[in-house]
């Protein structure tokens, strides 16, 4: 499906595009350019998140990370790149660096929360937690006493039982027949 960029000046007129949805019989979805989300990189120092027509820094090549522009440099396409940023066989714009702000580690956030660790530690002194049974102490125990029952009393229980179903059962008969 072909792909068309369409730049237009922001006004209220050119907002209208965004409603089309066929154009002839071809159904259209017209959508703004999303950004990058990749950080910017200056391309004269190679550094990260500032634009090279504000840099005045030395200027670093993105094939060779010598000390020119990447447009002077003499480097063949078949010699191997050296990353301006951490010395790596890859070129200075490759997103897999590890000096690539997305790829670095975050060094400022603490591994714990000392809130949470906090809040803990005072539910921990407040409620002493009761030790579970090991599966050895559990097993230990008579299991004869535990799972003895009684079946006359249980019989009894089932007969008083069958004897309120069925005078309710007859209670329910006289009322349906008046």
């Amino acid at each position: 499906m072909p792909l068309f960029l369409v730049v237009l000046k922001r006004n209220e007129e050119n907002k209208q595009i965004f409603q089309i949805t066929n154009i002839g019989f071809f159904r259209v979805v017209i959508e703004p350019l999303k950004g990058s989300s990749m950080p910017p990189q200056c391309y004269r120092c190679q550094e990260f998140y500032h634009h090279s027509r504000l840099c005045n820094r030395a200027p670093k090549c993105l094939k060779c990370s010598g000390s020119h522009l990447t447009a002077d440099c003499k480097k063949s396409t078949k010699s191997p790149a050296k990353c301006a940023n951490c010395g790596g066989p890859h070129p200075a714009n490759f997103s897999g660096c590890p000096s690539y702000p997305i790829n670095r580690k975050h060094k400022n956030q603490p591994n714990k929360n000392i809130w949470t660790e906090k809040a803990k530690e005072r539910t921990q002194k407040s409620t002493p937690r009761q030790q579970k049974p090991s599966y050895a102490s559990v097993t230990a125990q008579n299991t004869s006493t535990n799972n003895t029952f009684d079946a006359n009393a249980i019989m009894q229980q089932m007969g008083q039982m069958m004897q309120q179903w069925g005078t309710r059962i007859a209670f329910l008969q006289q009322n349906n027949k008046n």
